[in-house]
């Protein structure tokens, strides 16, 4: 069967997967079993794609970055080069958290830089209230993108 997407021959990429039409997996870059990638992305040189991964139509992931299970980039996604997306709060390597990953979904058409500050998790109610102090009364999202980067259980700022 004939693909209709590009891997150059360095990378891996392990079955099952998906892979969309038109996209390209550049040199040294790994995606695992059980990844879902869109059509027309184009993944650099030095990435790790987790299983459990999707990531939308016409994303770019620079060079350098590692996105772990349970993470969702929908579509349009800019990604700049050394990001880690991580799936534990407080990663530890002598304890095992397998038990608490977290989902981790990045907006349409969203950009993230190497020089933008940590996500920070905090819960919804926090910035309602804080916001509707502010705005009386008005939705947050409607006058900053608060919300640009969400955590199916938390929200992130970013």
């Amino acid at each position: 069967m004939e693909r209709n997407y590009f891997v150059h021959e360095s990378s891996f990429v392990d079955e099952p997967c998906e892979i969309g039409e038109g996209t390209k997996i550049w040199h040294f870059s790994h995606v695992m079993a059980g990844a879902m990638i869109g059509r027309r992305c184009n993944i650099g040189q030095n990435v790790v794609v987790s299983p459990d991964v999707r990531i939308g139509d016409n994303v770019k992931i620079q060079n350098n970055v590692s996105i772990y299970a349970g993470v969702e980039l929908e579509d349009d996604v800019f990604c700049g080069p050394s990001i880690v997306f991580t799936n534990v709060i407080n990663p530890r390597s002598q304890i095992i958290r397998k038990h608490e990953y977290r989902k981790t979904l990045v907006r349409k058409a969203e950009d993230i830089l190497e020089q933008d500050p940590p996500l920070i998790p905090v819960s919804y109610e926090q910035i309602y209230d804080a916001w509707y102090t502010k705005v009386k009364g008005q939705n947050p999202s409607t006058f900053f993108g608060i919300y640009d980067v969400v955590r199916w259980d938390n929200v992130w700022l970013a």
